[in-house]
């Protein structure tokens, strides 16, 4: 009886730590009698605000980095504050803020509902510092802390940072940006779709949010579903006493992949009509592509697809799975013709996630080959005209007026006399010798 109690306590308070929402941010504070509630700073603008989301499963590591200006005509003392403490369960762990170089010295204190804002959930416990700023002097402030994700019943989880509290400060808010890092998901875990659509999905599992002049900040929620946690807790829940069916569980997530490849064989061969054939199989799948056996996985990924597969929690989910799995192994056959055939023909049917519909509409752009240019039509060639002769005369006595001899353009007039006055010369010389040669003779 005891142990039941000791259980049913421990899962009441799992259950009550996964749907408790972690307003972790750095907002101003209101001091009164030790306690602090929310106050809105008036003219001490939050410049630009960035945070960097780590996701991990079940925590999230947060850095953020916020410049806040005194828009001010005196010096402000000011209050800042993160919550520590959300309930008697959830806490905001490991806070540390540093401004200017110089790590800040926190102090826990409990709260008090301010009446202007009763409607807003207040934290019992905040960790804060406090700041001076003299007019028109600017801060930066850096922080860093842990916060707990919200995880549903067969693993999904939801990250949640509360954005819209950004309000209290004086607004509009310059710069807003938000880089959620999910270590290496693939786009098809991001259902259902985030409350505000990143401005790009990067790959290595990056979401980006850049925004500018923000008036209304609105709290971001991140939903993901590591696949083969939730597979795994699916098929746990759904075995009951099937005590194979968890064992074939256990094996696949200790990473014994060929074992497991052999008992799901094994049960399949003793029970072909099994309830849970498809999801084995597909378990059988992940196994392949976890040992690089592209083609023994491609072969059940062709034969499952078009099944029904687990329940409408995960179905969506895994199926955007296998397509990208199936995408990966039939480019690996070096055919982007055929990846890109497959992914026209599925695009039409994806649906509840835009980042790996996306991500879908960018592969097949990427493969689409490249439109074919049009040569612009030559121009009909003009009919040569026929010069006139003497045309032609005048052109080619113009190019032979002179020759170059030793570097000087002689006429060719010149050179025609030159030559004619030298075979007379060498005629009258050559007459000369035969006259006196005769005149010897006789």
């Amino acid at each position: 009886m005891k142990k039941k109690l000791i259980v049913t306590v421990l899962f009441l308070t799992l259950l009550f730590v996964s749907a408790t929402p972690v307003h972790a941010i750095q907002l101003p504070l209101e001091l009164s009698r030790s306690r602090v509630s929310y106050y809105r700073a008036e003219n001490i603008s939050l410049v630009s605000f960035h945070a960097n989301l780590r996701v991990r499963t079940g925590f999230t590591s947060v850095n953020t980095q916020m410049v806040i200006r005194n828009d001010g005509l005196s010096e402000v003392d000011l209050l800042i504050g993160i919550p520590s403490q959300m309930d008697s369960v959830v806490t905001v762990k490991q806070i540390s803020v540093v401004i200017e170089g110089n790590a800040q010295r926190l102090t826990n204190r409990r709260s008090v509902q301010n009446p202007e804002f009763p409607d807003i959930f207040l934290p019992p416990v905040w960790s804060t510092f406090p700041i001076k700023l003299a007019p028109g002097e600017s801060k930066v402030i850096e922080s860093a802390y842990t916060i707990d994700n919200k995880i549903e019943e067969l693993g999904q989880q939801t990250i949640f940072f509360p954005l819209s509290f950004l309000k209290f400060w004086e607004i509009p808010i310059k710069y807003l940006q938000i880089v959620a890092d999910l270590d290496f998901y693939p786009p098809y875990v991001f259902e259902p779709n985030p409350s505000l659509l990143p401005m790009k999905y990067e790959g290595g599992g990056r979401l980006l949010w850049q925004l500018t002049d923000v008036k209304d900040p609105q709290d971001l929620t991140i939903h993901f579903t590591p696949v083969e946690v939730c597979v795994a807790n699916y098929l746990n829940r759904e075995a009951g006493n099937n005590n194979e069916i968890k064992n074939i569980v256990t094996l696949f997530q200790r990473k014994d992949y060929d074992t497991a490849v052999d008992a799901i064989t094994s049960y399949l061969t003793d029970n072909p009509d099994a309830e849970l054939k498809t999801e084995l199989e597909f378990v059988k799948a992940l196994c392949h592509l976890a040992l690089y056996q592209p083609g023994m996985a491609l072969d059940i990924l062709d034969r499952i697809e078009n099944s029904p597969v687990f329940s409408d929690q995960l179905s969506n989910t895994v199926r955007n799975k296998m397509i990208y799995d199936k995408a990966f192994l039939l480019g690996l056959k070096g055919n982007e013709e055929e990846v890109l055939e497959y992914l026209k023909q599925v695009q039409p049917s994806l649906k509840n996630n835009i980042i790996f519909s996306n991500w879908v509409g960018e592969e097949i752009n990427r493969l689409s080959p490249p439109p074919a240019v049009e040569e612009p039509p030559e121009p009909p060639s003009e009919p040569e005209q026929t010069e006139p002769e003497e045309e032609k005369k005048t052109d080619t006595s113009k190019t032979i007026q002179y020759v170059q001899i030793f570097g000087y353009d002689v006429p060719v007039e010149f050179l025609f006399i030159g030559i004619l006055a030298l075979i007379i010369i060498i005629y009258i010389i050559r007459s000369r010798r035969k006259r006196k040669r005769n005149r010897y003779l006789f």
